[in-house]
C-alpha cells in the first residue's frame, strides 16, 4: 500500500449547497447544489489550470451528481474547481468527508490520517501546492469521473478508466523550460528543447537567461512528472542555484542545455547572446513589401540586454514576420509559430506570417511587440499598446511603461488623448479598472473606458501625487451587460491648463482582484 500523509487540513464547504437530503431522495426533495464544477488539470483537454479554460462537468438531471469523461495520460495531475476563479473552491483527495472510489475499491485512511491508496489503482495522490491537494494518473486510459456533492460531508468521487485513451499520448515526449520565464505556462512551449534522438532521450536549447529568474523542465505541455533543481548534474553555484526546487539564474548570460530526459546539464556558454544585424519587422508592413533591407519598423535593445521591443501602428490585412540581418540568407525569420502570445482575436496565422486582423486603414491600431533570444531565434509576445491622437510624444520603455508627454494651451482638453483597445471581451464581472501610473504632482487626468461608436462609457478625474500611485474607475453602475461591451480605454490631460506641459507615465492597468 502506498500511505501519502495529510497536509494540514483544509476543509472544503460548499457555500451554494446548503441542507442534507441524500442525492438518492426523490427529485422533488433534493436540495440542489447550484455550483459549476470544472474538472481541471495539467492537461490541455482539461484546462492547463487555467479555470477558464477546463471543461464544465455533466450534471445528471434532477441530481447533485456531476460527471466528465475524457482522456487522462500517466504523471497529468487533476482536482475540481467551482466555476472560473480558485477562490469560490475546489475538491481534492484531501476534501473534507470525502470518499474516495476507483476501480471499485474504496481508499481508507490509516490510523494516522493518512490516505492509503491500493498498489493497483488508476489513480494516485500528488499534493500540489497543498490544501486539498490533486489526484494524479497512473495508466493512460479513458475515464469517467463522477462527483456526489450532496450532503456535504458524504459526498463521492468515483474514478473509472473505461479503456484506452481515444487520443493515444504522444509518441514522442517534449521537454521546455517552464518558470518566470513565461508565467509558469506549463503549455507554452516557446522553450521547447530540440529533440536530437528521441529513441534516446537527447535533447538540448541554447537560451538567454537572466538573473533572478526561475524555471524547471516539464513534459508535454502539462504539469506532472515535471523535474527542477535535483535533475542538474556538477551545477555551478555561480550561476544557478536551488530555489525551493526550481532553478534559479544567478547570472545574465547564454546558457547551454542539454537533457536526457532524467538529468540535464545547464552551463552558462557567455555573454548574452544576439541577433545579427539586430531585428526588424518584414512584411506587407514597409513598401516595398518584403525587403529585409528595409530596417525602418526595428525593435530596439534599448537596456542592453539583449530583450528587443518596439510599438507598432499595424494597419488590417498587414501580414509580417520578425527578421534579423538584411537579406534572406543571413540570420533568421521568426513568424507565428515564435508567438508565445497576442491580443485575442487580433492576428492569425496566414501560412506562417502573422496577419493583423483589426483597425480600419484611417485607424490602425497599435501593438507592443517584444521578442527573446531562443534556441537560434526569438520568443514573440505581441500586447496592445497606446496610440497617440494629438499629444506631443508617446513612447514605451520596457519594465516602464508608456511616457506620454503633453502641452495644453487651452482648456479643450479633449483635443489630445492616448487610446487602447481591449481585445478578447471585458471581463464584465469586475467592477472596477486600476491605473497604475506616475504624474506630475498637482495635474489632474482623466481615465475612461467605453464602448467605442456608442454612449456606454464611464470616465473619473485623479490628481497626481508626483509618486507612483493607482486609481480605481469606479464601473459599478454599469450593468454587467454594457460592461461585457467596453473595448476601449482613453487617457486625457485636463488640468492645469493655458499653458501647462508634463509627462505621465501609465505603468499599466489591471482588473481588481
Amino acid at each position: 500500500m502506498n500511505k501519502n500523509h495529510l497536509l494540514p487540513t483544509l476543509l472544503f464547504v460548499l457555500a451554494a449547497c446548503g441542507g442534507t437530503t441524500s442525492s438518492s431522495a426523490p427529485a422533488s426533495s433534493i436540495a440542489l447544489d447550484t455550483n459549476e464544477y470544472r474538472f481541471i488539470g495539467s492537461q490541455a483537454n482539461i484546462g492547463s489550470w487555467q479555470p477558464g479554460d477546463a471543461p464544465v462537468m455533466s450534471r445528471a438531471a434532477g441530481t447533485n451528481s456531476f460527471s466528465w469523461t475524457g482522456d487522462l495520460y500517466e504523471d497529468s495531475t487533476w482536482k475540481l474547481v467551482i466555476g472560473t476563479d480558485w477562490a469560490n473552491g475546489e475538491v481534492g483527495p484531501l476534501s473534507a468527508g470525502l470518499t474516495i472510489i476507483d476501480k471499485g475499491v474504496t481508499w481508507t485512511k490509516d490510523a494516522e490520517g493518512a490516505l492509503v491508496i491500493p498498489e493497483d489503482s488508476n489513480s494516485g495522490f500528488d499534493p500540489g501546492l497543498g490544501g486539498v491537494g490533486n489526484f494524479s494518473t497512473k495508466v493512460d486510459g479513458n475515464y469517467t469521473v463522477t462527483f456526489v456533492s450532496l450532503p456535504a460531508l458524504t459526498r463521492t468521487f468515483t474514478i473509472v478508466r473505461n479503456g484506452d485513451p481515444e487520443v493515444l499520448p504522444p509518441s514522442i515526449t517534449d521537454w521546455a523550460l517552464v518558470g518566470t520565464i513565461n508565467g509558469w505556462n506549463a503549455a507554452d512551449q516557446s522553450f521547447k528543447l530540440a529533440n536530437l534522438d528521441d529513441a534516446n532521450e537527447s535533447y538540448s536549447l541554447t537560451v538567454n537567461l537572466y538573473a533572478n529568474e526561475e524555471f524547471k523542465f516539464v513534459k508535454n505541455g502539462a504539469w506532472g512528472g515535471d523535474l527542477g533543481f535535483s535533475a542538474l548534474v556538477n551545477p555551478n553555484p555561480l550561476n544557478l542555484l536551488d530555489q525551493g526546487g526550481n532553478i534559479k539564474v544567478v547570472r545574465d548570460g547564454s546558457y547551454t542545455v542539454a537533457f536526457d530526459g532524467e538529468t540535464a546539464t545547464v552551463e552558462r556558454a557567455g555573454s548574452l547572446a544576439r541577433p545579427e544585424g539586430g531585428l526588424h519587422l518584414v512584411g506587407t508592413v514597409t513598401n516595398p513589401g518584403w525587403t529585409p533591407s528595409d530596417t525602418s519598423l526595428a525593435l530596439a535593445d534599448t537596456a542592453g540586454d539583449a530583450k528587443y521591443y518596439g510599438v507598432f501602428v499595424l494597419g488590417p490585412n498587414k501580414e509580417f514576420k520578425l527578421k534579423s540581418g538584411t537579406a534572406w540568407d543571413v540570420g533568421f525569420d521568426a513568424g507565428f509559430d515564435k508567438v508565445a502570445s497576442l491580443p485575442t482575436g487580433a492576428m492569425e496565422n496566414a501560412g506562417g506570417n502573422i496577419k493583423v486582423l483589426v483597425g480600419t486603414e484611417p485607424v490602425p491600431h497599435a501593438f507592443l511587440i517584444e521578442a527573446r533570444i531562443v534556441g537560434g531565434s526569438v520568443r514573440i509576445v505581441i500586447s496592445p499598446a497606446w496610440s497617440n491622437y494629438g499629444f506631443p510624444s508617446l513612447a514605451y520603455t520596457s519594465g516602464l511603461g508608456t511616457s506620454i508627454g503633453y502641452l495644453n494651451t487651452t482648456n479643450q482638453f479633449w483635443n489630445a488623448n492616448a487610446q487602447m483597445r481591449i481585445y478578447g471581451g471585458f471581463n464584465s464581472s469586475k467592477t472596477g479598472i486600476i491605473f497604475d501610473f506616475t504624474g506630475v504632482d498637482g495635474h489632474e487626468y482623466m481615465f475612461k473606458v467605453e464602448q467605442q461608436g456608442a454612449a456606454n462609457a464611464v470616465e473619473a478625474r485623479v490628481t497626481a501625487t508626483g509618486e507612483r500611485q493607482s486609481y480605481t474607475l469606479d464601473i459599478s453602475g454599469k450593468s454587467e451587460a454594457d460592461r461585457a461591451l467596453f473595448n476601449l480605454l482613453v487617457f486625457f490631460h485636463t488640468a492645469p491648463t493655458n499653458p501647462v506641459e508634463g509627462t505621465i507615465v501609465v505603468h499599466g492597468w489591471s482588473y481588481p482582484s
